[in-house]
């Protein structure tokens, strides 16, 4: 945003005379910043690898596009809608704000994740959208069918809200059917450790609950941490894709943690290298035959491992 302005206002500078008292302490910083942006480990680098990156496409649900045209995120489409039918005006198509409003729009819709960032830079013409209607309903209607209005949309938010706090007690719920909780506390009471094949959704969760005991073979750090040929390996791996075996060969795997519904799990279930050795209504967990995990699958043929105590719904989960 700062970025954005600053270039905004310099180009208005160059233009105006008026203006340029105001550019040097606004490009200075400008200046600087790009400077400090260069004083990384990798130099020109780090912007060509986030140049890449912007690129990539990504089969992840947070980074895929929004449909223009169909009921999905209402209303974001809405907000847009609402937004250029109120900033029609020719002089704000020339204002840096509503140019950042467009931009973050166009962000939004090529990756769902930014729809964030759209609603932080809209509020502004937001409430100058709503003030300009209740300008007009001043004008129109009485003030007393005015406040009523705005007293029953405050009422439903708050109550709709508080209805959603009150059912858990306002705390953050950690869904047993989105995560596998019951799977990790089975991991953590008998004490399994080595190194763990991962759904992409769960790692971060995985690191979360099990490190240093358990090592995570891939988390949502994505390409920050992770080479693109090893982000393909997990994603054959989890599809039950040719080649899916890479991922746990080319790499030290001792334990796979699977979503039931991925191809993988009937995969592993199959194969006379991996022993199933617990499952959820949401995870499998296996472990590979090997004289590290001896003593775990000693304990499971005598049917001495311990199951996991009831999921809580709470966080930390």
């Amino acid at each position: 945003v700062f970025g954005l302005f600053s270039f905004w206002i310099s180009l208005r500078g160059l233009r105006n005379r008026d203006m340029r008292p105001i550019v040097t302490p606004v490009l200075v910083p400008l200046i600087i910043s790009g400077i400090a942006l260069l004083l990384n480990p990798y130099g020109l680098d780090l912007l060509s690898f986030l140049a890449r990156d912007l690129l990539l496409d990504r089969p992840i649900t947070e980074w895929m596009p929004i449909p223009p045209f169909d009921f999905s995120f209402l209303e974001f489409k809405l907000a847009l809608f609402f937004i250029i039918v109120f900033s029609a005006r020719r002089d704000s198509w020339y204002r840096w704000d509503f140019i950042l409003v467009l931009l973050t729009a166009l962000l939004a819709l090529r990756y769902q994740r930014h729809t964030p960032l759209f609603g932080i830079a809209a509020v502004p013409f937001l409430a100058a959208g709503i003030q300009r209607i209740c300008h007009w309903l001043e004008n129109t209607a009485r003030e007393s069918i005015l406040a009523a209005g705005l007293l029953a949309l405050a009422l439903y938010q708050i109550f709709w809200i508080s209805r959603i706090h009150l059912q858990h007690r306002f705390q953050l719920v950690v869904s047993p059917q989105e995560y596998p909780i019951q799977a990790v506390d089975f991991l953590q009471r008998n004490g399994v450790r080595g190194n763990l094949a991962v759904p992409f959704d769960w790692g971060e969760y995985l690191i979360w609950k099990l490190y240093p005991d358990v090592r995570v073979s891939i988390d949502g750090r994505y390409t920050t941490a992770y080479p693109m040929e090893v982000i393909q390996n997990h994603w054959d791996w989890m599809e039950g894709k040719k080649g899916w075996r890479s991922l746990l060969e080319r790499h030290p795997t001792e334990i796979a943690i699977t979503n039931r519904y991925h191809p993988i799990t009937l995969l592993l279930r199959k194969d006379p290298g991996w022993a199933y050795i617990y499952s959820d209504p949401i995870a499998f967990v296996f472990v590979r035959k090997t004289s590290s995990q001896e003593p775990l699958l000693k304990k499971f043929g005598k049917k001495q491992l311990l199951p996991p105590k009831p999921p809580p719904i709470y966080f930390p989960g």
